[in-house]
């Protein structure tokens, strides 16, 4: 399958652009200009393997707004399931202005476990207002 037709099954607004008289379709065309390029490598990775290639929680980030900028659901869904795997203190009040930002129910939900979960079962450090990381070495 080529691009265009993916871009087009993934996202009704692609479809839109590209099927009715719209700049992108007279000019054969879409100016992605709020897109980093890797990002938009991530999606075409996505596209021609099913799933992302990666695990960094900055990376799926961007790729969720990608995908939440051009109603994208089912990549929505996926990368709300990566970012999940990499739900932590330091990240998860940003997770959650991203979830609120985009009204992803699917998402909220993931981050209020995550935060009823932190409350009932706190990490060691956490406990001793320690903020260095369970996995770290100090001498």
């Amino acid at each position: 399958m080529c691009i265009p037709s993916q871009l087009k099954a993934a996202s009704p607004i692609f479809d839109r652009m590209m099927t009715t008289p719209m700049k992108e379709k007279l000019h054969s065309c879409i100016n992605l200009r709020y897109v980093r390029s890797a990002t938009f490598v991530n999606l075409l990775y996505y596209f021609e393997n099913g799933k992302l290639q990666f695990d960094l929680y900055y990376e799926t980030r961007d790729l969720y707004q990608f995908a939440q900028m051009y109603d994208m659901k089912d990549l929505a869904r996926v990368c709300s399931d990566y970012m999940a795997k990499v739900f932590s203190p330091a990240n998860i009040t940003e997770v959650e202005d991203t979830t609120n930002m985009h009204s992803n129910e699917y998402l909220k939900n993931l981050v209020k476990l995550y935060k009823d979960v932190s409350k009932k079962f706190p990490s060691d450090t956490e406990n001793k207002g320690d903020r260095r990381p369970d996995f770290a070495c100090f001498m």
